[in-house]
């Protein structure tokens, strides 16, 4: 099989309006929620157990698509997200967790529209964004790198989101667990080459 030859480089910027994508999954009493403007490029989840508990998990994501001209390449991409975000446990001789992430997704599809696999997906704790259980940045860079090629087009995500899991009150002893985050996404930045 013949490679063929790379046509140059390519710069985008993804701005709003963006695509917004938001999925939840409860169970117990606890609940998950989720607001996403892609107009204004803002996001947030929320993902609490509540007094009787059980697990809640929340996911967003603002984005847009790319398609490479080059036969073959490489495309690199970036965003630098404003975060703030609180994940905490509350426990009495019991145990529970909460945590959360934010991070880039991009899916390869076929010209058809068809999908074939996640190129980028990406989670990164966001207590690693400034310690502890809360926090805030003006800007987390993030980043991702991979091969493409013309025969696709490529769904470009910033996304967060996160999962909390207790077991509840009783008399003596319980749990409960909380994760929520608010993000900023100004714009995208797609380098093909």
């Amino acid at each position: 099989m013949r490679e063929r030859a790379r046509l140059g480089s390519l710069a985008v910027t993804l701005a709003p309006p963006f695509w917004a994508w938001q999925w939840d999954a409860e169970t117990g009493s606890a609940s998950g929620t989720e607001s996403v403007d892609g107009n204004a490029g803002t996001m947030s989840y929320d993902a609490w157990t509540g007094d009787n508990g059980k697990a809640a998990s929340s996911r967003v994501a603002l984005g847009g698509y790319f398609q490479p001209f080059a036969d073959n390449g490489i495309m690199d991409i970036s965003a630098n997200p404003a975060i703030s975000y609180d994940a905490e446990t509350w426990t009495v001789l019991d145990s529970a967790h909460a945590g959360g992430f934010v991070g880039l997704y991009v899916g390869e599809y076929t010209l058809q529209g068809e999908f074939e696999q996640a190129v980028i997906d990406q989670q990164i704790d966001v207590t690693s964004v400034a310690g502890g259980g809360q926090g805030s940045t003006s800007g987390y860079p993030l980043f991702g790198s991979t091969p493409v090629d013309s025969n696709h087009f490529y769904e470009i995500w910033v996304w967060a989101g996160g999962d909390a899991e207790a077991d509840g009150w009783s008399l003596f002893w319980g749990s409960a667990a909380l994760s929520y985050g608010n993000l900023s996404v100004p714009s995208i930045s797609v380098y093909a080459y």
